[in-house]
């Protein structure tokens, strides 16, 4: 699911789920949970980014 609605807006998407599912939302409320959601995995994804940066070198010029 994630692939598909990667590259929709919260209107196509809320779409989407309306007809996927028995779950009606509506596009406010589909872009809030996404930014909900979107905020602790951005900031994961860039604590685990520092500390593969903090590794030392394996091979010539690669951590």
């Amino acid at each position: 699911m994630a692939e598909i609605v990667i590259e929709m807006d919260y209107r196509e998407v809320a779409c989407v789920l309306n007809e996927w599912t028995a779950v009606h939302l509506s596009h406010t409320t589909e872009g809030s949970m996404v930014r909900r959601v979107g905020e602790p995995q951005a900031q994961a994804e860039k604590e685990m980014v520092e500390e593969l940066e903090k590794l030392p070198l394996c091979q010539k010029g690669k951590r």
